[in-house]
């Protein structure tokens, strides 16, 4: 096959995610009548000819790339810059990720375009869940210390310095409907 491009991986992911919206199931798991809708929207939209068998191929091929985004940013020392789409991290940082999993190199110039749906598509299970151990309080005065994990000195942290909301008078949160089920 080899002629898989990005329209058609969003093609994918959407076509499944959409599909499985309906079922209960929290796995990642894809019906037979799943494959077949997304190999039938496929060649319709792209007029390729493509199996099941090849749609399975690829939803694995895409399975590696969130799992490997999700090991690269969850290295110390690496963050995520949602801002310019950019997976950043200190040269030394890079080979130490370039020697120990060659897969990592495709994150140096960009991150993982797909990573949303990706995540709905395979991030559904596994989840951590922790409780917390401590309490902050954030007034206009809190000053933010970063703590990072990184042995690599002067490491960029993950998060990015914010200004101070001190000037406005009350932040709310937006208000958002709760999604109706329909039956």
């Amino acid at each position: 096959m080899g002629k898989w491009t990005a329209a058609m991986d969003t093609l994918l992911l959407s076509t499944v995610i959409k599909m499985r919206a309906g079922r209960a199931s929290n796995d990642d798991s894809v019906t037979e009548a799943e494959l077949n809708e997304a190999c039938k929207v496929i060649k319709l939209r792209f007029s390729t000819e493509i199996t099941c068998a090849d749609v399975v191929s690829r939803l694995e091929l895409l399975r590696v790339r969130y799992e490997m985004f999700n090991k690269v940013v969850s290295t110390p020392g690496v963050r995520w810059d949602l801002d310019d789409k950019l997976i950043v991290a200190d040269e030394s940082t890079w080979m130490f990720m370039f020697q120990t999993n060659p897969l990592a190199g495709a994150y140096y110039y960009r991150d993982e375009d797909e990573y949303s749906r990706l995540t709905t598509m395979f991030g559904l299970h596994g989840v951590k869940k922790e409780p917390a151990k401590e309490v902050i309080t954030i007034s206009d005065t809190t000053e933010l210390i970063v703590i990072t994990d990184s042995p690599v000195p002067y490491a960029p942290t993950r998060g990015k310095h914010g200004h101070s909301l001190a000037e406005q008078e009350e932040v709310n949160s937006p208000f958002i409907d709760p999604p109706t089920l329909v039956r």
